[in-house]
């Protein structure tokens, strides 16, 4: 079962969402501009660790953004256009498209409804993890029913989610439908047993169906799956300062042709506030994955969140992910060795914000990979690499 993955509009700005800025309508509503505009230098554009080609990456994302708040109904909606255009490598050139809304309605004090539609259609460049152009197109739309009780110990949540998605390779495409209907619930169990920190259990059951586009008497045709999803956790908050969450889930994928599959995942979190400016994020997960393609896929991820106020305007910020990742398949080493990546990625960002609608950027971000394969994955060229960006602009939420 496939984990989507959007970049919704209305959150890429949620620190601004705050600020008292944008054109106030009908007195509930207010209308936001966006502009973003960054300059990069790339030192290695295309993830070669053979022959690096540096370059220089202009981007310019204009967009807009609609919220409505009242006692009854809020709705939160949003329309980015990004225009990523290289001075030389100019495959890696692309341009996207993501709009996003979001309505809730509250029938009462207990019962509510949201209604979701997400959309994206991007060109993606190579990247860290797919080092290849890739057309993606995504579409979701979401219905969701909740229930919480007035003291807000127990929330109740019934969701209905249809996606289309589609991918454009260089050598193939691939399309799909896929529907999902999942439970949710969250407990304040503190409220209960007094002698616990303030904690919330929470868990999630979810059933899906795959329905793949392409004919099936064709060779190499994709299987339609069912699959069924299981997690749970629990969030602490120990003090005002510092909380913490555990997760756990499995999968099972249940195909129509071919053997089945499944993965369990796992992980913790943490995070600290000191108060004057301070907030730390940091965690670890495993992902373990058994499949038809792959055999077997292991997964642990780190990764380490910070971000520091300074002074009155400056804010610096940094997140940090180190992967290792195990796995064996069809296409792994050519001496038949189970395949085995150490992945680094490194973001470091200062951001003055020289008015409550305009913040000046400049970012530091280090990628970096080593591997024990050079045959192809996916349809792609695996390999080393090292690569430093260095970037400048700024950032206009009007």
């Amino acid at each position: 079962m496939p984990l989507t993955v959007f970049a919704d509009v209305t959150e890429m700005h949620s620190t601004y969402s705050e600020r008292e800025t944008g054109f106030r309508l009908g007195g509930r509503g207010r209308f936001h501009a966006i502009l973003d505009v960054l300059g990069t230098y790339d030192t290695n554009t295309l993830y070669s660790d053979i022959n690096p080609q540096s370059d220089f990456v202009f981007d310019i994302t204009p967009g807009a953004e609609f919220r409505w708040n009242s006692h009854k109904l809020e709705v939160d909606s949003g329309y980015r256009f990004n225009f990523h255009r290289n001075l030389e490598q100019t495959i890696q050139n692309d341009l996207a498209h993501r709009a996003n809304i979001e309505g809730k309605y509250r029938w009462s004090r207990r019962i509510s409804t949201i209604v979701e539609e997400k959309f994206e259609k991007t060109t993606d460049p190579a990247d860290v993890e797919i080092p290849e152009r890739l057309a993606r197109l995504t579409n979701e739309a979401s219905a969701e029913i909740l229930y919480s009780t007035p003291g807000k110990d127990l929330d109740f949540g019934l969701r209905y989610t249809n996606m289309y998605r589609r991918y454009d390779a260089s050598l193939s495409a691939l399309s799909y439908y896929n529907n999902k209907v999942s439970i949710t619930s969250r407990v304040n169990i503190s409220s209960h047993f007094r002698f616990l920190p303030k904690s919330v259990l929470f868990s999630n059951i979810e059933y899906g169906h795959n329905d793949f586009r392409d004919d099936p008497t064709t060779v190499n045709a994709n299987s339609d799956s069912d699959g069924v999803t299981i997690s749970a956790g629990i969030r602490s908050q120990f003090s005002r300062r510092f909380g913490a969450m555990v997760q756990m889930g499995t999968s099972l994928v249940f195909f129509d042709t071919g053997p089945n599959a499944y993965n369990v995942t796992g992980g913790v979190r943490g995070d600290y506030q000191n108060g004057r400016g301070l907030s730390l994020l940091f965690g670890y997960s495993r992902i373990a994955q058994i499949s038809t393609f792959t055999n077997y896929r292991e997964e642990h991820r780190f990764n380490l969140d910070w971000k520091l106020k300074i002074f009155r305007k400056f804010e610096l910020s940094s997140q940090i992910l180190f992967q290792l990742i195990d796995f064996s398949g069809p296409t792994t080493n050519i001496d038949g060795s189970a395949r085995s990546d150490i992945v680094l990625q490194s973001t470091s960002t200062l951001k003055y914000s020289m008015r409550k609608w305009l913040d000046l950027l400049l970012r530091y971000q280090a990628d970096w990979r080593s591997s024990n394969s050079i045959a192809p994955l996916f349809g792609t060229a695996s390999a080393d690499f090292l690569k430093h960006q260095i970037s400048g602009g700024f950032s206009v939420y009007y």
